[in-house]
């Protein structure tokens, strides 16, 4: 009977044991579900942070790339914007000179005129004189005729290179 009891017993603990393994392996592939999701979904995210990463790598690169260019075109336009600026200082230096030069050559073309206007101011008078020393030798006699005939040559010659 001690026997039978323990049997018995032993019996309903190996069938509640029976139910508390059974119970465990439910729980056990609840879990192993669980985590197969969990493992799923972690493997989403993770490509989708890759992906993300990838993205924001490839704007990155494009922004950089942009901005590489951008200021490669701004160098060549500074280089560029440069050498114009040292051209048009290399033109302004030349004008400058030629202004100068102007300048100088206008003084000497008023000093010239000057010098033209005394002149023709001298050539009127020497115009006035031959006409007079004409005049008075065709008054005169002829007697020294060749060395008035000499002075008028003089005379006339002079007026001519002033001319």
């Amino acid at each position: 009977m001690e026997l039978k009891s323990a049997k018995d017993e032993l019996l309903s603990r190996i069938k509640h044991l029976e139910r508390e393994m059974d119970a465990l392996r439910h729980e056990k592939e609840i879990l192993k579900a669980e985590k197969n999701r969990e493992s799923e979904s972690l493997a989403n995210l993770q490509n989708v942070l890759e992906e993300f990463e990838a993205a924001k790598q490839s704007e990155i690169r494009e922004a950089v790339e942009g901005i590489q260019m951008r200021l490669s075109t701004a160098t060549k336009e500074l280089v560029e914007f440069k050498e114009r600026a040292l051209l048009a200082e290399n033109q302004l230096t030349q004008i400058k000179d030629e202004i100068g030069k102007t300048l100088q050559y206008e003084k000497e073309i008023k000093e010239k005129n000057l010098l033209i206007g005394k002149l023709r101011h001298e050539a009127v008078i020497l115009n006035g004189h031959l006409t007079e020393a004409l005049r008075r030798m065709r008054e005169e006699s002829s007697e020294n005729n060749v060395d008035k005939l000499v002075c008028l040559c003089t005379l006339f010659y002079f007026f001519l290179s002033c001319n």
